[in-house]
């Protein structure tokens, strides 16, 4: 039971960034050789800055979705938002949060904003999945 408990926390959470980051790898890959760009993320004509300005809009704002159905994209901006927050809250199981130490938080607080923080985005992303 404790080697499935060992693979299950320290192995497996390895194996899926790895083929988290192969698999956006390729995929960009695949796009990159495409004749035409054929999504908005990856711009395909203009300086260097305004490729990263163009790049920055859609990854945090979505604006060309935006522009299409704005209650559609309200719902998936506050899903991508929690979720943003609740790997923010993870990576406190992973580090001693910097942001902890700098604010002088105490290990009681940080669980106490974890329970909080972490249920509150937990079900305000499963609602606006559910939307």
């Amino acid at each position: 039971m404790e080697l499935l408990v060992d693979f299950i926390g320290k192995v497996m959470p390895y194996i899926t960034l790895a083929v988290l980051i192969i698999g956006l790898a390729t995929k960009l890959w695949r796009w990159n050789r495409g004749a035409v760009a054929n999504i908005a993320l990856y711009p395909s004509a203009g300086n260097p800055v305004q490729k990263l300005k163009q790049v920055l809009g859609e990854v945090v704002l979505f604006s060309s979705f935006r522009k299409q159905d704005k209650p559609l994209w309200r719902r998936t901006w506050i899903f991508h938002a929690t979720l943003v927050l609740i790997l923010a809250g993870h990576s406190r199981l992973i580090t001693d949060w910097p942001l902890r130490v700098g604010l002088g938080l105490s290990e009681e607080t940080v669980h106490n904003l974890s329970f909080w923080g972490g249920g509150i985005c937990g079900v305000l992303a499963l609602v606006t999945c559910t939307l």
